[in-house]
């Protein structure tokens, strides 16, 4: 069974905000290594520190952080994206470290036009003087198919919550 009306809830962060070992709970890709816990849950504290670290050593650079001005611009951006290819949109949320969007991607393929929108906020990002070449998205991120409409409507809220916690917010009233 698909997606209802081909909507998706789809999450991700920049680069170097979520690591494997992280304390606020993680998963490998594919869930190839099993992680106790999850950020509403967190493991038992110290459990992954070792593996955490290595991962921060891995890191070819800092992690991103986005400030306020760098969080309207990638709304922004993801938004303008969207609307130039036809996309239905119903909430974006751009926090210091990851987004949110709940969107409707008629031909499935949800990853695709995030990855899009990903880099055309990148460049954007380079074009205002907020970040430097070299990658502002972690890779890949979750893309998650919506069941029903209460789903839809659980999740569009969710998004949209995060106004109260500083993200950057664009809702629109479609369906």
């Amino acid at each position: 069974m698909g997606p209802w009306n081909n909507w998706y809830h789809c999450v991700g962060n920049t680069y170097g905000t979520w690591l494997p070992g992280d304390p606020r709970g993680w998963r490998s890709r594919d869930h190839r290594c099993h992680c106790e816990g999850d950020y509403k849950n967190p493991p038992a504290k110290g459990r992954y520190d070792t593996l955490h670290q290595q991962s921060q050593l891995q890191m070819k650079r800092d992690e991103i952080r986005l400030n306020d001005e760098a969080m309207r611009v990638v709304c922004n951006a993801f938004s303008e994206k969207f609307r130039q290819k036809q996309i239905n949109i119903a909430a974006i949320a751009i926090t210091h470290c990851g987004y949110h969007v709940l969107g409707q991607f008629d031909d499935r393929k949800p990853q695709h036009w995030i990855g899009m929108a990903k880099r055309h906020s990148s460049f954007k990002l380079v074009e205002a003087d907020l970040a430097s070449r070299g990658g502002i998205w972690a890779t890949r991120g979750l893309c998650k198919p919506i069941t029903d409409e209460k789903h839809w409507e659980n999740a569009r809220a969710y998004i949209l919550k995060h106004d109260a916690q500083g993200a950057e917010v664009w809702g629109s009233t479609i369906r």
